[in-house]
């Protein structure tokens, strides 16, 4: 998401899908005002998010536009990436592949129940997208992912007409369940904070108590 972020103009569009990506997404690109969003917050629709991208591309042709999908929800739609071949829609489509429905997996653990009907066996999305007529990145480190996003920005430079599509290979790490976050110092003692901040590796610079958050967010001068 830092790479999204650095690489983003001041005022792309973004179609989120549903999944562990939306959590990503939203707790990790500093969006500004002149940014727009998208997503199936409400339903919940897998699948969601190829389509923002392709429909936010059509509303606004002369923006930068984001797709951010997992695999699980962009295998669901993945022809429409030959819709935005045809009408020459360069929409950046990132698929973060961990090989499993992330939302349904959280739901089943805490739920007690058999981790079925979960996993997948994932794909060469970038290979794909190439054969599909898109251009077509497979990144599984930093070194690859700076490349990629380098020459995406020259892509852009030069006028490119045609979708791309990152196939991000990630871990399977689930985002913090946040239905519970001791960080308040006015609610919390010192010695819960310290070990829920220790337990899930989350600094105070880069998550400060929601208070604080806001306090930065009013001062921001792109607020």
């Amino acid at each position: 998401m830092r790479a999204v972020s650095e690489n983003s103009t001041d005022d792309a569009v973004f179609g989120l899908d549903v999944g562990n990506n939306t959590e990503w997404a939203l707790r990790q690109l500093p969006l500004n005002k002149h940014q727009k969003l998208t997503m199936s917050a409400w339903y919940g629709t897998m699948g969601f998010g190829l389509p923002a991208g392709l429909a936010a591309k059509l509303s606004f042709p002369d923006k930068q536009v984001w797709n951010i999908s997992g695999d699980g929800g962009y295998a669901m739609v993945m022809p429409d990436l030959l819709t935005e071949v045809k009408y020459h829609l360069p929409v950046i489509n990132i698929v973060l592949e961990n090989k499993v429905l992330g939302f349904i997996q959280h739901e089943k653990i805490l739920a007690n129940q058999a981790p079925y009907g979960i996993d997948l066996i994932g794909a060469d999305w970038a290979k794909i997208a190439e054969n599909m007529g898109a251009i077509g990145f497979k990144v599984a480190n930093l070194a690859d992912l700076k490349k990629a996003m380098t020459k995406i920005t020259d892509l852009q430079h030069q006028g490119n007409q045609l979708p791309i599509v990152i196939d991000a290979k990630i871990k399977n790490v689930d985002p913090i369940d946040t239905s519970f976050m001791p960080l308040d110092p006015e609610k919390f003692d010192k010695e819960t904070i310290m070990q829920y901040r220790k337990q899930y590796a989350i600094s105070e610079k880069d998550q400060p108590a929601f208070k604080k958050l806001v306090e930065l967010v009013l001062k921001s001068e792109n607020y």
